[in-house]
């Protein structure tokens, strides 16, 4: 999902010389340090998780698992738990009800504000081209209030809904797919 022109440049860089590939690397590094102190902690801490579990579970770069996007007309950044570390794990990046997707949108010049906050188990995320997001079509828990659940009714970790979701006007639209 990492728009276009970041893949390009790492791909690029996997075929230049390795003196180039360390200057690459070093800035997938500032990449890393400018974002929001929220967003490293975050990440962080998911990756100490996976590590606790899994020592060889380390990223293959820096920047796995956080793709920046533009979503209605602002730069954001997506956080998939399931990538920042080398696999899904239940118990460190994700549960058995799936892992979670975090979204910073930026709210000004130095600020920024999560807007999205899920555990989905499914996701297929469409971004145009030149990376703005158009939609989402995910798998969420069957008890979560966006499934619209029947009153009364338990659900297990393993039932769940479809749903499409959309971003207008500052917010997130949730339509289930029945």
């Amino acid at each position: 999902m990492r728009a276009n022109r970041i893949w390009a440049y790492l791909a690029a860089a996997a075929l230049l010389p390795a003196s180039t590939s360390l200057a690459a690397a070093q800035s997938l590094e500032a990449q890393y340090h400018a974002l929001p102190a929220e967003v490293r902690h975050y990440v962080e801490d998911v990756r100490k998780s996976c590590v606790e579990l899994e020592p060889q579970s380390k990223p293959d770069d820096i920047l796995q698992g956080i793709d920046s996007i533009e979503l209605g007309g602002a730069s954001a950044l997506f956080v998939d738990a399931e990538n920042l570390c080398k696999s899904r794990m239940a118990g460190a990046n994700c549960n058995n009800r799936g892992c979670d997707l975090k979204i910073w949108k930026r709210s000004g010049p130095q600020s920024w504000r999560k807007v999205f906050d899920k555990n989905l188990f499914r996701k297929f995320i469409s971004v145009t081209d030149e990376g703005q997001f158009k939609f989402m079509v995910v798998t969420i828990y069957a008890g979560d209030p966006h499934c619209h659940p029947k009153p009364g009714k338990f659900y297990t970790s393993g039932q769940g809904c479809d749903a499409m979701v959309h971003y207008r006007k500052d917010r997130f639209d949730w339509q289930v797919i029945h």
